[in-house]
């Protein structure tokens, strides 16, 4: 019975003295299995960072890319907006003329007007044949006949003329007020494009922006991870020394 207790004794002592060394056991390979699990998060992090590096400066060169559009189309639009001025002018100076070639016109008309008038004071008769048959001598007929015929024939000839003008500067006008319309869309069109351009650059910014958000949380994710492989590092080259 002796025998069987000293036994049992040294059996427990024996077991005692080999529990620690199993357990020291089991946390090394956790401890290297968390490191493996960690190396293993650190290396995927390291590669979503690298992807959302490459991401990020493709969306940057659409943006930039955008942004140059936008003053490309900024510069057409002063560009049509100095033309439109200049049409706008030129449109001024147009009416300008046909506005002072009327009132020509018209002060040709009131002298014609008192020519006859003054033709019908020397005349009794309307007629401008009575006119000419009431001379005194032949040759203040012939006068007369020549005086009717040259004003005639002047009066004819102004009235062509700016009637002429009239229409040259109507045409004018025409052509510069189509160009005007034109040009007018186009700024609006150019304008409306601006709109879409400015929109999309908007866009743009908002998906650069989380790019950098997303990359600043995977930088830091990995710092982390970084910090915690370095704790399982030295937390098993303790354990080690400890065996």
């Amino acid at each position: 019975m002796k025998l069987q207790r000293v036994l049992a004794v040294l059996l427990v002592a024996l077991l005692s003295a080999m529990a620690p060394s199993g357990v020291e056991a089991q946390t090394v390979k956790s401890i290297k299995q968390q490191k493996a699990k960690t190396q293993r998060e650190i290396k995927e992090t390291s590669q979503k960072i690298d992807k959302n590096k490459a991401d990020t400066r493709r969306q940057l060169n659409q943006l930039n890319t955008i942004t140059a559009e936008i003053g490309e189309q900024q510069r057409s639009i002063d560009n049509l907006t100095k033309q439109l001025d200049a049409i706008n002018a030129e449109l001024k100076s147009v009416n300008d003329s046909i506005a002072a070639n009327e009132a020509k016109l018209q002060e040709l008309r009131d002298e014609y007007g008192k020519a006859i008038r003054k033709i019908h004071s020397r005349s009794s008769s309307v007629d401008k044949l009575l006119f000419v048959f009431q001379s005194s001598s032949f040759h203040q007929a012939l006068r007369r006949m020549r005086y009717l015929r040259e004003f005639s024939a002047w009066q004819k000839r102004q009235s062509q003329e700016i009637g002429e003008m009239q229409k040259r500067l109507e045409a004018s006008r025409a052509h510069i007020n189509s160009l005007a319309t034109e040009k007018s869309n186009n700024i609006k069109d150019q304008n409306l494009a601006k709109l879409t351009l400015e929109q999309k650059k908007r866009q743009q910014s908002d998906v650069v922006n989380k790019l950098k958000k997303e990359g600043a949380q995977l930088n830091q994710i990995l710092a982390e991870k970084k910090k915690q492989a370095q704790a399982l590092d030295a937390t098993l080259d303790r354990l080690i020394e400890q065996e």
